[in-house]
């Protein structure tokens, strides 16, 4: 009888610590997914922040606000210097900012001129697919911009 009961002891005994390795082990998993997207979005805040300092230095993209405001038609005349010159202004500042940062200068100055009221209607549409096409026109990376100005629309799904 007192063998049963000692087994007894052992047996229940490592139930409890299997019991409580096991509660230890979860624990520190829900943990450790909280400070990765903890980390996660401190990151990606920083990495706006930082492009946003990036896009400030370079005066806004003020060459870029000329040249989307005045929309893709004009920059197409190439005989126009002026057009030209814009662009060419536009796309030296583009380079002075980081690929990953240069979409959300682009799509920050349409979101500007939008609540300015500069772009409404078929210009802003023509200024969004301007915006998107950008890099390209500029011969960088990235090759487009997927632009959203909050009013629904959407370059590529039109």
């Amino acid at each position: 009888m007192e063998r049963k009961l000692t087994i007894l002891a052992m047996l229940l005994s490592v139930m409890f610590v299997t019991a409580s390795a096991y509660r230890t082990i979860v624990t520190t998993v829900v943990e450790e997914e909280d400070d990765s997207e903890t980390y996660q979005a401190s990151r990606r805040e920083g990495i706006r922040e930082s492009c946003r300092e990036q896009i400030r230095k370079q005066h806004n993209l003020v060459h870029c606000q000329q040249v989307l405001s005045r929309g893709s038609k004009l920059i197409m005349l190439a005989g126009d210097e002026t057009n030209a010159g814009q662009l060419k202004d536009c796309c030296r500042q583009l380079r002075q900012v980081e690929e990953r940062c240069r979409c959300q200068g682009i799509e920050k100055i349409l979101q500007v001129q939008q609540k300015q009221g500069k772009l409404q209607g078929r210009r802003l549409r023509e200024a969004i697919q301007t915006g998107e096409n950008l890099p390209n026109m500029c011969r960088m990376s990235p090759q487009s911009c997927d632009i959203s100005v909050g009013d629904g629309y959407d370059g590529y799904h039109e």
